[in-house]
């Protein structure tokens, strides 16, 4: 099923994030942050909780699989990573999971040092979201 993958990587991807140099960007969810102020639902809460809960399995799935060149492991976690990272604007987490999801798909160029990388960005962005849930109302 992997031969039959042909989705290259979003050529300004790695750019857009360098260009603004964020790790977070709240437009993502603006939409959703608007609506719970409005009706009080908790769902901007919710992705954010979410979010956090499922970044660190699935880091620890691609470091998994880089260690055993498991590419297709490695490239469904860093998939997954990516789609949402993009959700909450998670910017440069979802630029490297890109990366790393590319190089997967490739069947080399993967090292320990992007799942580092991807470490320290996945651990700025969840600073960021924690400091969004801090200021939420319970």
């Amino acid at each position: 099923m992997l031969a039959n993958y042909h989705h290259s990587p979003p050529a300004d991807l790695p750019q857009l994030v360098s260009v603004q140099a964020q790790h977070f960007c709240d437009i993502a969810l603006k939409d959703l942050r608007h609506k719970d102020l409005k009706s009080g639902t908790k769902l901007y809460q919710y992705a954010l909780q979410t979010y956090l809960a499922d970044a660190s399995p699935l880091l620890n799935r691609i470091v998994a699989g880089i260690e055993a060149r498991n590419y297709e492991q490695v490239r469904r976690a860093a998939h997954s990573l990516k789609s949402n990272s993009l959700l909450v604007g998670a910017l440069q987490v979802a630029a490297t999971a890109s990366i790393i999801e590319h190089k997967a798909m490739a069947g080399n160029g993967l090292t320990l040092g992007l799942g580092g990388d991807l470490e320290n960005l996945l651990n700025i962005a969840s600073e960021e979201i924690l400091s969004r849930l801090r200021v939420l109302p319970r």
